[in-house]
């Protein structure tokens, strides 16, 4: 983990500006509603407990 902690933390917080331009933007919400609505039809979604 030590060798590749340069590589994690940039590529962390790439994700982070990523996550940061699709709140502004609105399509967070897009994106989770889809998300939702495909695990939901594909039955990952629910626990088999």
């Amino acid at each position: 983990a030590r060798r590749h902690a340069r590589t994690v933390m940039r590529v962390g917080g790439a994700l982070l500006i990523v996550l940061g331009i699709l709140l502004l933007t609105g399509w967070w919400d897009a994106l989770i509603i889809w998300l939702r609505a495909w695990l939901g039809a594909t039955g990952l979604g629910t626990s088999s407990l």
